[in-house]
């Protein structure tokens, strides 16, 4: 074999190595884009799982306090319609039927001021705007992931459709 010939033949084997180095080159970042791929999207269905365990939660805190109040506010109305129905006979005005009355309007007060100090101030409005506090705080992070999950997409979708990696791509 002369001397030209070995040059040739080493050039042609180090140029199918290199094109062979290249192939298993250009399929090893198409897995480890499609590996990323995936991970950014259980990273979406997490922030999504994250936010749908976030509202079951925060609507069972915002109907217990809602039934709380309407039973409180059932309540006060029953003491109120008690003490409106409340009265004293005019034509027997005798004092145990003064002071009877004047019992019952009593302990009707004592039930309302009992009633608001258990109780001070209705909780439901500000459970709602904390609801869409942290509702606005997790749409945030979904949008990060989301964005991340798209560009990574975008990068695995114009990689293999480019030449040369696109012959890679074409023969998976």
């Amino acid at each position: 074999m002369s001397r030209n010939s070995k040059i040739i033949l080493g050039v042609t084997g180090g140029v199918l190595l290199l094109i062979i180095l290249w192939f298993f080159s250009t399929g090893n970042s198409m897995l480890r884009r499609e590996q990323e791929i995936k991970s950014l999207w259980r990273k979406v269905e997490e922030q999504y799982q994250n936010r749908l365990d976030l509202y079951a939660e925060l609507r069972e805190k915002a109907s217990k306090i809602a039934d709380f109040e309407k039973s409180t506010l059932k309540d006060v109305i029953a003491m109120r319609s008690d003490a409106a129905h409340q009265s004293v006979d005019e034509n027997n005005l005798s004092p145990d039927n003064i002071q009877q009355f004047q019992q019952a309007q009593n302990a009707y007060k004592s039930a309302i001021n009992l009633v608001f100090e258990q109780y001070p101030q209705l909780l439901t409005p500000q459970q709602f705007l904390a609801f869409q506090d942290i509702q606005d705080g997790m749409e945030s992070p979904i949008n990060k992931v989301r964005t991340d999950f798209n560009d990574a997409v975008q990068d695995y979708n114009s990689y293999i459709l480019t030449f040369p990696s696109s012959i890679v791509a074409s023969m998976k």
